[in-house]
């Protein structure tokens, strides 16, 4: 009777040194975390543009330094980045809501990890595709980017980015908006400043 008296007292004292050291190491790693550069896409193609230029305008929090860009094929790549330094107390994934407005646009379809948005009232469509980078590490949804910040946050890390891509689709038929941005997905990598 005394040996699972034992094992309790055992797991009850490891579990109490969990709830303890947990924090401690996560809190420990945010404050040993050195600030990082900012990210830009790697591409000599991309022109820097205005936000007013996009097809559709993102609702992004205040905490993201957004940057737009442009290429040739008509694609605009957003990036809308935090660095969090060992000042801040903010997640590294910050609180992020739909940036597509759902009562002007709406979802029509999806292909693969690129979403096909129709306005309500003109009836415009425009190919949407977006990734979180946490760290190292890359998300096609924000439920994933939440759970990757706790190991990015361990390792260090301390940069965020939503990455977004998207391109007008024509009246008839989104085919080649949704080629442009496949063809941009595998080009595009983010680099340090």
């Amino acid at each position: 009777e005394t040996q699972p008296t034992t094992i309790f007292r055992k797991g009850f004292a490891a579990l109490a040194i969990a709830f303890l050291v947990g924090p401690l190491a996560i809190n420990l790693a945010q404050f040993t975390a050195t600030a990082a550069p900012a990210w830009k896409p790697g591409n000599s193609e991309l022109k820097p543009v205005e936000p007013s230029k996009l097809p559709v305008t993102l609702r992004l929090p205040a905490s993201l330094n957004q940057e737009l860009w442009q290429d040739g094929d008509g694609v605009w790549v957003s990036l809308a980045q935090s660095v969090r330094s060992p000042a801040t107390d903010h997640k590294l994934v910050p609180y992020l809501r739909p940036t597509i407005d759902g009562e002007l646009w709406l979802k029509a379809d999806t292909r693969n990890n690129i979403n096909i948005y129709q306005h309500l009232i003109n009836r415009q469509k425009v190919a949407v595709s977006q990734w979180y980078q946490v760290g190292s590490y890359r998300a096609y949804s924000y439920r994933d980017a939440k759970l990757l910040q706790i190991p990015a946050t361990l390792k260090g890390e301390s940069r965020f980015a939503l990455v977004t891509l998207l391109a007008a689709c024509s009246p008839l038929s989104c085919d080649d908006a949704t080629a442009a941005i496949n063809e941009r997905l595998d080009t595009i990598r983010l680099h340090n400043r």
